[in-house]
């Protein structure tokens, strides 16, 4: 599963974390209507400057 988080600043960039998860687990409560990934890999990147 790969799951993306974007942060944006009035002062700089945009920053992407891209977390992998292999076999780590997920699980949602239902209650609290919130996920939780254990994720075995996190990348940080500014998304213009990706590649270059």
């Amino acid at each position: 599963m790969n799951a993306f988080l974007f942060r944006e600043y009035d002062d700089q960039p945009a920053k992407k974390n891209w977390f992998y998860v292999k076999e780590g687990p997920v699980t949602y409560d239902d209650r609290l209507k919130q996920i939780t990934i254990f994720a075995e890999s996190r990348i940080e990147y500014i998304p213009n400057e990706f590649g270059k």
